[in-house]
């Protein structure tokens, strides 16, 4: 079966991962500065144990994206290997901010065999140089561009029109940083391969009032005709 959308939970809470884990089709979980200073301030866990929690409550072979914090791409490299000392599993994408420094890490460890994920994308150019660098993975701050009075889902879709042209079907094509269920749907039609939502944001995207008040009418529908507290299962 095809895989239409990749949804990954951008989250550090145990919790929230568990809870996301048992209600959803998740593909990938993901983490930032901002994510760990979220769900992580006032814990008493290191950030390494929070990783070794997280990797062990999803599995080995599901996909991990943790992101580096040097500003140098002498840092990055070390941050990334930190990371992957801690992190066991193939499926282990350090993620790197798009910008020169991010860059000639990127090259680094993609020569190291690291899977690489570029991230705080808001350009097409941004992108085209994050996978020459040697990116797996470019993720578009759909969010943050349209901050800026950019368009978000564009670059998404531009990006994807520049990957079929030149024929790349080996990176994944990621839209994060977004803010509704709308975004969610716009940059699924611009050809994006994985969306990193919050657990919020995911919950939005998975119901709707209309479809709630369906569910309400059935059940009501259905104790109408077979009693209270009736389901299928328990007609006999």
């Amino acid at each position: 079966m095809n895989k239409i959308l990749g949804y990954c939970l951008d989250t550090a809470n145990i919790d929230w991962i568990k809870e996301g884990m048992e209600m959803y089709p998740l593909r990938a979980f993901s983490m930032n500065p901002g994510i760990a200073r979220r769900d992580l301030m006032g814990k008493d866990q290191s950030f390494f144990d929070a990783l070794k929690e997280i990797r062990e409550t999803i599995g080995e072979n599901t996909e991990f994206h943790v992101q580096t914090i040097g500003p140098t791409a002498e840092e990055i490299i070390k941050d990334a290997e930190a990371i992957r000392a801690h992190v066991k599993g193939d499926n282990l994408y350090v993620k790197i901010d798009a910008y020169p420094e991010g860059y000639k890490a990127m090259k680094k460890l993609h020569a190291m065999g690291y899977k690489i994920t570029a991230t705080a994308i808001v350009t097409v150019n941004q992108a085209l140089l994050s996978i020459e660098a040697g990116a797996d993975c470019v993720a578009v701050y759909v969010g943050r561009a349209d901050n800026i009075s950019g368009n978000g889902i564009k670059v998404v879709e531009e990006i994807g029109k520049v990957m079929k042209m030149k024929g790349i079907n080996n990176v994944i094509l990621a839209a994060a940083s977004m803010r509704t269920a709308h975004q969610v749907e716009q940059a699924a039609l611009a050809g994006a391969d994985n969306v990193a939502v919050s657990l919020d944001l995911l919950k939005a995207c998975a119901s709707h009032p209309l479809t709630n008040s369906s569910v309400d009418a059935f059940v009501k529908d259905w104790e109408t005709l077979y009693g209270e507290g009736k389901r299928i299962y328990n007609l006999e």
